[in-house]
């Protein structure tokens, strides 16, 4: 059986931790995607796991949104 200790003991040097907590205030989640260089994030409520989410499928919302707004 695994445990949560054992498995950062097997797989701490390739685990990603980072993640965007969807209770974090949008300015916030705005920082910390751009803080990430990953290609992938995990989207987290209040340190639980969603879901993981594409950083090139977010950047594409993000300018979507920018070019409407003009």
């Amino acid at each position: 059986r695994i445990n949560i200790a054992r498995l950062n003991d097997l797989f701490e040097e390739v685990l990603y931790k980072e993640n965007i907590d969807e209770s974090l205030k949008p300015e916030r989640k705005i920082e910390k995607f751009f803080e990430s260089k990953l290609d992938y994030l995990a989207v987290t409520q209040n340190g639980k796991y969603l879901h993981l989410v594409s950083r090139l499928m977010v950047l594409n919302t993000i300018i979507r949104t920018m070019v409407e707004k003009k």
